[in-house]
């Protein structure tokens, strides 16, 4: 779990079949910054239905990026449906802290 507690924004970078940083921790409000750094198209898909706005694969190729500003605190796991399921391959979870 890496912390970026703190934070106006990160960064989650799509690598081709790996999610990096994997696990982060941030405070609730920040920006997350999904961006496709590698060769294949990949979507985003969170676990739990409109836990955020997923993101389709035709939206989500190289080069091409997302945000979503995560509100409220809670764990957000995901996964890219393309290259993985939620228990195997190309997944990762976002925990929101409350901000102080």
């Amino acid at each position: 779990l890496v912390d970026m507690t703190g934070q106006a924004s990160v960064t989650i970078e799509a690598r081709d079949n790996e999610m990096v940083p994997r696990y982060v921790e941030i405070t609730a409000g920040t920006k997350v910054n999904f961006t496709n750094v590698g060769r294949n198209p990949h979507d985003l898909v969170p676990f739990e239905d409109g836990a955020f706005e997923s993101v389709k694969q035709a939206n989500f190729g190289p080069g091409r990026a997302h945000v979503v500003t995560f509100s409220t605190a809670g764990d957000f796991p995901y996964y890219c449906s393309v290259h993985g399921t939620m228990k195997h391959g190309m997944n990762g979870a976002i925990r929101v802290v409350a901000a102080k």
